[in-house]
């Protein structure tokens, strides 16, 4: 369901399907510049190549067509993380102030593979916030289908489907049908912590490139720098 008018529309499918689409937040020069901008560290290809792990995916092989975290290398994507328009839907999903935690850039050029289902939360252990208190938006600089790997999810999910406090993703045979989530640039697809979903690979011949800004409702000043110091400090880093 994709939803013309944010606030309450969107909280109530979002709390019932554990995600929401919310279009007209901003303005086409806004997403211009941040096209620009990607343009900017897509010329970089050592930036998708980093050797500290950025490109690195949990349970997956490493990526070549992302950067994460990307906040740190892009003040102007830094300045959307924090734009009080995306902290203030965010916040009413939420239920409280949103904090910025987690920051990703995918390209997904053609040709590039999807991601295999997961739920996010799985990937977000030791914090100490309730599930309901987590999630993502995603702001889509290109616009997304089935054909180009658009997200699927699977509404209605609540719970966690794997083992408290393991990394690991759900069966997918004992999941419903997956919905595909159609957007266009421009578009902000929220998803909870729980919802479980999923990518296909880009068949078509253009980039589906997309923000995934993660935040909770929690007061801790220092959330961001306390989730990365638990990415460093696991093996395999988190998702």
């Amino acid at each position: 369901m994709i939803l013309d008018s944010p606030r309450q529309a969107a909280r109530d499918q979002y709390l019932r399907c554990g995600w929401a689409v919310v279009r007209g937040l901003f303005s086409a020069q806004e997403i211009e510049t941040w096209r620009g901008e990607a343009d900017r560290l897509m010329a970089q290809p050592a930036l998708f190549a980093d050797p500290d792990g950025r490109n690195a995916v949990v349970n997956s092989r490493p990526r070549s067509d992302r950067i994460d975290p990307v906040t740190d290398l892009s003040p102007t994507f830094l300045n959307l993380a924090n734009d009080p328009r995306l902290l203030r839907e965010s916040g009413a999903l939420l239920g409280g102030e949103a904090r910025l935690f987690k920051d990703k850039f995918i390209a997904k050029p053609p040709g590039a593979q999807g991601y295999g289902v997961h739920q996010d939360f799985t990937y977000w252990p030791n914090l100490g916030i309730a599930p309901e208190k987590m999630g993502s938006a995603a702001v889509f600089l290109d616009g997304a289908t089935a054909e180009s790997g658009a997200v699927e999810c699977v509404p209605g999910v609540h719970a966690l489907l794997t083992r408290p406090g393991r990394i690991e993703d759900p069966d997918k045979s004992s999941l419903g049908d997956f919905e595909t989530v159609a957007v266009e640039a421009g578009d902000v697809l929220f998803l909870s912590g729980m919802v479980p979903h999923r990518s296909g690979a880009n068949r078509s011949a253009g980039f589906r490139r997309a923000l995934f800004f993660t935040y909770a409702a929690d007061a801790d000043p220092a959330l961001y720098e306390t989730y990365h110091q638990l990415k460093k400090a696991l093996p395999h880093g988190l998702g």
